[in-house]
């Protein structure tokens, strides 16, 4: 399993607001105001919508991809989204062969690099979770 790229049921797992100041589980506290914090310590006494926002960014910022490196490190299968281009899958190692889908005729690995940052959308080991 990828441990930069997790899939988000594991990357969840440590981005949950669960505590607020007085170690009630998720902030019940009858008669109070709720404050959380999330698990991996970057937000405190935080409202629950701050804490969902923090989630969500946190995992648009673990699926971001924005080097050349990130790019030629990610495996067959994978599937990116730039602004440019819209969803393009990698049908193999190296320095191109990425498609459109639907499409016949390759990315050039250059036009890719262009295009970051980019999102991924998809990799494979999350469909081994």
């Amino acid at each position: 399993m990828s441990t930069e790229h997790p899939p988000l049921a594991e990357f969840l797992a440590d981005h949950w607001p669960v505590h607020d100041p007085h170690g009630h589980i998720n902030g019940t506290v009858p008669g109070s105001i709720a404050v959380y914090d999330c698990i991996c310590g970057d937000v405190y006494n935080a409202t629950l919508a701050d804490c969902l926002q923090h989630q969500a960014d946190a995992w648009r910022e673990a699926c971001t991809i924005r080097t050349a490196e990130q790019v030629l490190n990610l495996p067959v299968g994978v599937v990116l989204h730039s602004n440019n281009d819209g969803a393009i899958e990698l049908f193999s190692d190296g320095h191109g062969h990425w498609y459109l889908p639907g499409r016949r005729d390759a990315i050039p690995f250059r036009r890719v690099l262009d295009n970051l940052p980019a999102l991924l959308i998809w990799h494979p080991d999350w469909s081994q979770s």
